[in-house]
């Protein structure tokens, strides 16, 4: 069965939209001891990601913000280095649930951006290991 143009552009998108965010986590993962501003030593958690995933399954902390700014610049750096039309593609796709969708949506990096942040949210969310359990079920709050 053939796909359709629309079906493909949103396969291609899916495709480097889900490659952007799975760096982003990487890159969360790697900031350790002094970028965990949020939980305390005795946390049990082990990174700056994992401290993301607490504040997305759990309740989100006074300084949610913190994590979304670290989340957002790491986006922004990588999906900047990947070539225009791939980025076109993500924001096109981006753009198709937004009101302020123009002809010209696809070359508005917001979008893709947008986009990639839903993704990284998305494995946030559904993302666990035995100390993001141990934090949000032993009773510990932020």
């Amino acid at each position: 069965m053939k796909k359709s143009e629309f079906e493909l552009l949103f396969d291609i998108s899916n495709y480097y939209t889900k490659e952007i965010a799975k760096k982003v986590v990487r890159n969360m993962k790697l900031l350790k001891d002094e970028s965990m501003l949020l939980s305390g030593d005795d946390s049990g958690l082990k990174n700056v990601w994992e401290e993301y995933c607490v504040q997305i399954q759990g309740e989100e902390s006074f300084y949610i913000h913190i994590n979304e700014n670290i989340v957002a610049s790491s986006i922004k750096e990588i999906y900047a280095k990947y070539p225009v039309p791939v980025k076109q593609a993500i924001n096109y796709m981006g753009s198709i649930d937004q009101s302020e969708e123009t002809e010209d949506s696809y070359n508005h990096d917001s979008f893709g951006i947008q986009e990639t942040l839903k993704e990284v949210n998305r494995l946030a969310g559904n993302f666990e290991n035995k100390r993001i359990n141990n934090y949000l079920y032993s009773g510990s709050n932020w």
